[in-house]
């Protein structure tokens, strides 16, 4: 009777102290933001790449532009160095906190801007998002991407 009683404390202490850390994530969407933030603040732009101009859908920072900046972006043929972990991590933010992207033709007449413009947009609303407060309990994010080495 006392072995039952020690077995079934033991059960009981291990499944309190393993059972959060099982079911939590070992990171959230805003771990791949991280990343990126670490890429673009370590990058001296020169590049002359002109996109899309992305300015009015960065006055909100919501799915559309985060979205749409990864259509973009993906689609250049030259990636820079960094540039892939950066699309990686920003495509595992999207899908981890299951936005619905929609694939837009792209505009002929849309202005133009430096890509470099683009990723400064993206920094600002990378650290907008991260300044929000928490409202709903965060999705499951994608598992964290490698990062590029310095």
């Amino acid at each position: 009777m006392m072995m039952k009683m020690m077995v079934m404390m033991f059960l009981s202490a291990a499944t309190l102290m393993l059972g959060p850390t099982v079911a939590k994530p070992t990171h959230q969407p805003l771990d791949n933001l991280k990343v990126i933030l670490n890429i673009v603040d370590n990058w001296n732009d020169t590049e002359k790449t002109w996109v899309e101009d992305l300015s009015s859908l960065a006055e909100k920072c919501n799915d559309k532009f985060f979205c749409k900046s990864f259509e973009i972006l993906n689609k250049r043929e030259k990636h820079r160095q960094g540039e892939e972990v950066l699309l990686r991590n920003l495509k595992a933010y999207i899908v981890g906190t299951r936005a619905i992207c929609e694939e837009t033709p792209e505009n002929e007449k849309a202005n133009k801007t430096p890509v470099s413009h683009l990723w400064s947009k993206i920094h600002t609303c990378i650290q907008q998002v991260h300044m929000r407060p928490a409202t709903s309990p965060t999705p499951e994010a994608q598992p964290p991407v490698d990062q590029p080495s310095a």
